[in-house]
């Protein structure tokens, strides 16, 4: 992974918490088979959402975050089972994208209306299409498909930086949202090619660019829906916090299936989720030193452990093994509450964090059975509730970590900015 992209992570969550950070500065069928998804007005029955309360902008960003960081991941893997003609785990993920679009055009209604939120879910979901289509012409060695397909991304990409620039009303900078949506569809489509050509451990260092992409895109996504606030350093430790986890839930996934299914990518998912690892346990020594930070490091390897060892149980048909696994589940669960507790001198509520990480093991373990069974949709389902659920923990653990760091930081830290493409 070239780490001047990717780690940010060690040197960020403290800049993070001293001040911010700045942002980043035609004529030819579907491939069979087609992925078809139903136009945002038919899947909600002709009618019409009723506005809800407009959303705490803080709380749009991160919801936005999730929902494009959690769909990059699903269109990666659509685009794979394309790839590898597996048409009931096709269906499974199409349907999961089905569900992210409606979360975002969701999210994006109360603050926008319906006919905007509309629209701005449209452009996720043309993509998709594109990268399915890109996908099937990588598969059946059809240049023209492949061609045609990246020109309607490219189509995508200004659409949509014209249209958040619009909604914006000079809020978000367009050539900005142009560059970073024209980067994270080019790391898609080379994700595609490597896969294709067999460099699975390429194509997930791509996957991982293109997650960690979709962060800022959601960023400036909120701030074409409504004018929000300077990012806290809270806020951006806890999105923080939310990219390294997310990826953890995501990477643990793909780590699991592979495994169970004695996938060719399987090393590479796994090298992947080391990767992230490396990350979560950097972070947390840049956060709270070497010393404090051996501890949470250590109860973290061990959580990965449980789920790994689940999954070898499953595959062998070991009960006996799926018993052991769920008899340490508990210790090390307790582990990580009282472990963050202390570190954080007292700030994390063991209780809280216990019961947060249990349910993150769960969602993990429930997943690899139902995929094991081929019964992919309950997997799916079970993943996109896992997904979200992370954003909890980020959540419970973002406002006691930045207090502990601050009291242990000079006061007067550089103010660097508030990050993402607005235009503040």
């Amino acid at each position: 992974m070239p780490r001047s992209h990717r780690l940010t992570f060690a040197g960020l969550v403290v800049i993070l918490v001293v001040g911010g950070h700045q942002g980043l500065g035609t004529a030819l069928p579907p491939p069979s088979p087609t992925v078809v998804f139903a136009s945002s007005t038919a899947r909600h029955g002709g009618q019409e959402h009723d506005d809800h309360a407009t959303p705490k902008p803080d709380a749009l960003v991160s919801q936005l975050q999730a929902l494009l960081s959690h769909h990059a991941t699903l269109a990666v893997r659509l685009t794979r089972a394309t790839l590898t003609d597996d048409p009931g785990f096709i269906d499974a993920a199409e349907n999961a994208l089905v569900r992210n679009i409606d979360d975002l055009e969701a999210a994006l209604t109360p603050a926008v209306g319906v006919d905007a939120a509309q629209r701005l879910a449209s452009q996720w979901e043309r993509p998709t299409q594109s990268l399915f289509q890109y996908a099937a012409g990588v598969r059946d060695d059809e240049a023209d498909a492949r061609r045609l397909a990246t020109r309607q991304l490219d189509g995508v990409v200004e659409d949509q930086a014209t249209l958040l620039a619009r909604l914006g009303d000079g809020r978000v900078d367009q050539d900005e949202v142009a560059d970073a949506l024209r980067s994270y569809f080019d790391h898609q489509i080379q994700q595609v090619d490597r896969y294709g050509a067999g460099d699975h451990g390429r194509a997930y260092e791509l996957q991982r660019l293109a997650f960690a992409e979709t962060f800022p895109v959601g960023r400036a996504t909120a701030d074409a829906a409504m004018r929000t606030p300077k990012p806290s350093p809270t806020d951006e430790l806890r999105s923080a916090l939310s990219m390294l986890l997310g990826e953890h839930v995501e990477l643990a996934v793909d780590t699991m299936r592979a495994g169970a299914t004695g996938a060719e990518d399987f090393e590479a998912a796994a090298a992947a989720l080391d990767a992230n690892t490396r990350d979560v346990t950097e972070a947390m020594d840049a956060l709270f030193g070497a010393k404090r930070a051996q501890a949470f490091n250590e109860v973290w390897a061990d959580h990965i452990d449980l789920f790994v060892d689940y999954t070898v149980a499953v595959v062998e048909g070991d009960t006996a093994a799926r018993e052991a696994v769920r008899e340490r589940f508990d210790r090390v669960m307790r582990r990580f509450g009282t472990t963050l507790h202390k570190i954080t001198g007292g700030r994390v509520d063991a209780d809280v964090v216990t019961e947060e990480m249990g349910a993150h093991e769960q969602h993990l373990i429930d997943q690899i059975e139902q995929y094991a069974e081929n019964d992919y949709r309950a997997a799916h389902r079970v993943s996109y509730t896992a997904y979200q659920h992370i954003r909890n923990v980020a959540a419970v653990l973002a406002t006691p970590f930045a207090k502990t760091v601050a009291q242990h930081l000079p006061r007067g830290g550089s103010q660097t900015g508030g990050g993402g493409m607005a235009r503040r």
